[in-house]
């Protein structure tokens, strides 16, 4: 009957638009089962839809991939979208930042506001400054998923392994991922390090002068790395001074 084929062809145009526009199967059958209602919007509105999103400094490829991540967007309203960019820039966030962050979470623009601000309270209270908030929220903007309690069980952690509150800033904001560490998975890496002869006061000086060995691909190069220099003929009382003064060797 006609619905039926109304309703079909209507289907067709949609996947070949999204098509058109780089998403698969996978992606398109994830945003009906998300807004089944864009079975039968028309393709025009959310032409016109995505034309406004374009005016917000998105590229093609940045738009379809927050409708692929999170298709509210489609259905979200400019205003809602006008308040997040307030929020961040009063907060110190560029036009550019915001970009960056809502290509990456795009789900972040339907979040409540005061949320936001509290996280970003929590760590100017802890005493970051605002570049460095804005660094460590735009790499990792799943913080702001995280409750309170998170966030300072992390910062806990770090404290326990020995930082202090200075280092804690330092490390965290040239790497922020470490905030989403896995706590088990570095205690693995430095266990082999310990027994291999460091202390705990080795392995943070080591981390306070290079915290980029705390990422997991360096943390994975820790072993092979201390065997090499064992094969050149280092003697593990040799080796751990050695690479506490200069870590980059590991």
């Amino acid at each position: 009957n006609k619905i039926e084929a109304d309703l079909l062809y209507a289907i067709r145009t949609l996947v070949n638009f999204l098509h058109r526009n780089g998403l698969d199967n996978k992606a398109i059958i994830k945003i009906t089962k998300i807004i089944p209602s864009i079975i039968t919007e028309s393709t025009e509105n959310i032409k016109v839809r995505i034309k406004e999103l374009y005016q917000y400094g998105f590229n093609k490829i940045e738009v379809f991939q927050m409708i692929e991540n999170y298709p509210y967007i489609l259905n979200m309203s400019n205003q809602r979208i006008n308040n997040k960019y307030l929020l961040f820039e009063e907060i110190g966030f560029t036009k550019e930042d915001c970009n960056e962050l809502f290509v990456k979470k795009p789900d972040i623009l339907n979040k409540d506001p005061s949320s936001i601000k509290k996280r970003i309270e929590l760590f100017i209270e802890y005493g970051y400054e605002k570049n460095d908030i804005i660094t460590i929220i735009r790499e990792i903007p799943d913080l702001l998923d995280m409750t309170i309690n998170q966030i300072n069980k992390k910062i806990d952690e770090y404290k326990e392994f020995g930082f202090n509150k200075e280092e804690i800033i330092k490390i965290t904001t040239y790497l922020p991922e470490l905030y989403i560490y896995n706590k088990e998975d570095i205690a693995n890496k430095t266990k082999y390090l310990i027994e291999n002869g460091y202390t705990t006061k080795n392995i943070t000086n080591t981390i306070k002068k290079l915290p980029i060995i705390l990422k997991h691909k360096n943390l994975e190069r820790l072993e092979e790395n201390i065997e090499n220099l064992e094969t050149l003929g280092f003697g593990k009382s040799e080796i751990v001074p050695l690479t506490e003064k200069n870590p980059y060797i590991l």
